[in-house]
C-alpha cells in the first residue's frame, strides 16, 4: 500500500531531527525571507515551527540557523 508522506511526518519518522520555535516575529521575518539567525542549539538539522505552524526544515551552524526547505 503506498501512502504519500509530509516533509513534516518524514522528518519525525525517519530522521529524528529535533524541533525548533521561531516565535519572535523579527527574528521570524530574517528566516523566511532566508537570512540566517542567531540561535543556541548544536550544529545540525530541525523542523522549524511557529505558532504551532510547520514552516519547513533549517539547518544549524555554528549558532546560525537558516532555512534549507520551506513549505
Amino acid at each position: 500500500e503506498e501512502k504519500i508522506v509530509t516533509i513534516e511526518e518524514y522528518y519525525t519518522k525517519y530522521n529524528n531531527v529535533k524541533t525548533i520555535n521561531i516565535n519572535e516575529d523579527d527574528k521570524l521575518k530574517l528566516f523566511l525571507n532566508g537570512n540566517s539567525i542567531k540561535i543556541s542549539e548544536n550544529d545540525g538539522m530541525y523542523k522549524i515551527y511557529t505558532k504551532d505552524k510547520f514552516l519547513g526544515i533549517g539547518i544549524v551552524e555554528k549558532n546560525r540557523l537558516k532555512r534549507d526547505i520551506i513549505i
